[in-house]
């Protein structure tokens, strides 16, 4: 999701939010309502009509749902007899046998793809420390991919922060950062908040004691990893390399639209992690919807 402005108005409870954007979002939504229904009769009834069409698609999914469900397990019951009377000829002709030649072949292909990766040998290591912000702990950060593919530039130092916040309103200094060495001078650290404390990413990183060397006497460049949400394409839009239709075409052009606007409209990241703004480098790619 976007980032978004939340004020939380209950310092005892996480529920309790105010979201100017969302709320003055439903202010306009209930006004056009008002002036294009004009009678709460007539809203009842369109309400009525839109439950209808809803119930009735659910009990055709759920219906359609009790029925693979019922084939996917009479297939299962077949394979699993077939493996118990050892028929060999049949199971290689069975569905489990063809999934299982399927996976094998995927895994094959992941493995020649693997190997083609070949190390990048023109790397230029240059001092300082690189933090990368990522949303989740576990995954490779896109401003790295990126920095790396253009500017083949590694940092001497690389620290990968993810910023979690918790459902208590306050979490001291004590409790704040997790840290694990990656090995390589690379770090992971994980930085915990409560919902009433501000987040400052370059003051907790100062506390951190578990690194290496002296945060403050090396130059640090914080960098941001950012996906610009492209123009919602034509409905029957084919890819120039595939020729196939987008794999997204179905999507409705509003929603498509609204998720956009919304991105381009987040807050603003290098006021809400109070990162210095002539230490941050934002690099990124365009993705579709």
């Amino acid at each position: 999701m976007p980032r978004l402005r939340i004020v939380y108005t209950n310092a005892k409870s996480a529920g309790q939010i105010y979201v100017p954007a969302v709320n003055w979002g439903l202010f306009v939504a209930i006004v056009l309502a008002v002036a294009l229904f004009k009678t709460s009769s007539a809203l009842l009834s369109q309400a009525q009509q839109r439950t209808s069409a809803d119930l009735r698609e659910y009990l055709a999914q759920l219906y359609g749902g009790i029925k693979a469900a019922r084939l996917q397990n009479a297939v299962q019951q077949l394979d699993a007899r077939i493996n118990k009377l050892a028929l060999m000829p049949a199971f290689a002709d069975s569905p489990l046998s063809r999934d299982l030649d399927r996976q094998y072949q995927h895994l094959q292909e992941q493995r020649a793809r693997y190997h083609k990766y070949q190390p990048i040998a023109d790397i230029n290591i240059v001092e300082g420390v690189a933090v990368f912000l990522v949303a989740k702990p576990d995954i490779v950060p896109l401003a790295l991919t990126q920095n790396l593919k253009h500017n083949k530039v590694l940092h001497h130092f690389q620290v990968f922060v993810c910023v979690k916040t918790h459902d208590v309103p306050w979490i001291g200094l004590a409790k704040r950062s997790e840290v694990v060495y990656l090995g390589n001078n690379c770090w992971q650290v994980l930085l915990n908040y409560g919902f009433k404390n501000d987040i400052d990413v370059p003051a907790a990183l100062r506390h951190v004691t578990a690194f290496n060397f002296n945060l403050a006497e090396q130059p640090v460049s914080y960098f941001l990893s950012q996906i610009v949400v492209k123009n919602p394409a034509p409905k029957k839009q084919v890819s120039s390399q595939t020729g196939a239709a987008h794999p997204l075409a179905h999507m409705a052009r509003w929603r498509k639209k609204l998720f956009g606007h919304m991105q381009r409209n987040a807050g603003n990241a290098v006021e809400y992690f109070k990162l210095p703004s002539n230490q941050v480098v934002e690099l990124g790619v365009k993705v579709d919807i």
